[in-house]
């Protein structure tokens, strides 16, 4: 049976260790501004974004779900284990503007959220729908709720998810209500990984890295194309412009025997030549489910999505891969 299958009701998953920092005071969002790739400059309560903070050479420094509060200042989500990276990286940028910089990652838990019947279940619990468009956030009760990315289900077809943000209370959070009245199916870390890897979700620091950008990982969204200066706005601006990111974010498919085998480094060979290398591997193995992603240098006149199929992996250092564009 698939692992995906529990996303045809409700599945749910604890994020631990997730970076969470609000920013306040009078500079806030200029400051966000002139550091991360999204325009910060018009903020309007509730709104929500995908947002990255990046080096001089447009490199990762981290990957953030963002929204601006009600008390005008600005809440960011990172990845697991990234917290004081950010937070190192946003005080070095911090001159004379009127910024303050608070973890409140004590004092809040983050859940996922996914499944064809999450959007019913939260509108109950919630007594309004959770947001439906991607990056955007509700507010309830001192609880935030992000639309994130979409997950697949056995077919790969688009699955909802949302990330809660849960402040801490006494047995009656909206995770507690989630659990006892919508009867989800808890995801295992295992599980949660799997499902990560099916949809092609990249995660820190598998795939967003120092190594790495937005337009290798497929993450256009992150950047508005239209705003001025920002870190690492030359280089993306070169990229975008030119056409010139040589390789991408694919998934890999294969049986189980060849599954075995795949590892996280691993070279991948596309017509005997070496072509990028696998980045993570699922915990569990699935018939007909995407197992691995990798980043690969794709031919030019290859359309994205593409998946990659692994045809040979008798090696312990390499396999090798066809690639086909996904229908």
């Amino acid at each position: 049976m698939s692992v995906l299958n529990c996303l045809e009701d409700l599945a749910i998953a604890p994020l631990p260790n997730h970076a969470q920092i609000q920013l306040t005071g009078s500079d806030a969002f200029s400051f966000m501004h002139r550091l991360s790739t999204q325009n910060c400059q018009t903020p309007q309560s509730g709104q929500g974004c995908l947002n990255a903070l990046l080096t001089p050479k447009g490199r990762f420094v981290g990957l953030l779900h963002q929204v601006v509060l009600p008390n005008n200042s600005v809440l960011l989500l990172g990845g697991q284990g990234q917290q004081q990276q950010i937070e190192q990286w946003l005080n070095k940028h911090l001159f004379i503007e009127n910024v303050q910089l608070c973890s409140v990652n004590k004092q809040n838990t983050i859940w996922w959220v996914a499944g064809k019947k999450a959007a019913s279940k939260l509108t109950r619990l919630l007594g309004q729908s959770p947001p439906a468009e991607p990056w955007q956030c509700l507010l309830h009760n001192n609880d935030y709720i992000f639309r994130t990315f979409n997950c697949v289900d056995s077919h790969g077809q688009p699955v909802p998810a949302w990330l809660l943000r849960i402040r801490h209370t006494r047995g009656n959070s909206l995770i507690d209500a989630l659990t006892s009245q919508a009867n989800p199916h808890v995801l295992s870390a295992d599980e949660a990984e799997a499902i990560r890897i099916a949809a092609g979700i990249p995660r820190y620091d598998n795939e967003i890295n120092d190594q790495t950008n937005p337009l290798q990982l497929g993450l256009q969204a992150a950047i508005d194309i239209n705003k001025g200066c920002y870190v690492g706005q030359e280089v993306m601006s070169r990229l975008i412009t030119y056409k010139k990111v040589k390789d991408r974010l694919v998934k890999i498919m294969c049986h189980e025997q060849a599954y075995q085998q795949l590892r996280v480094g691993q070279r991948l060979l596309l017509h005997n030549q070496q072509a990028g290398q696998i980045t993570s591997v699922s915990p569990l193995f699935t018939p007909g489910v995407a197992v691995a992603l990798a980043l690969v240098k794709l031919p030019v006149d290859t359309t994205l999505p593409s998946d990659a199929l692994v045809v040979q992996s008798n090696q312990t250092d390499s396999v090798s891969v066809r690639l086909h564009t996904s229908s």
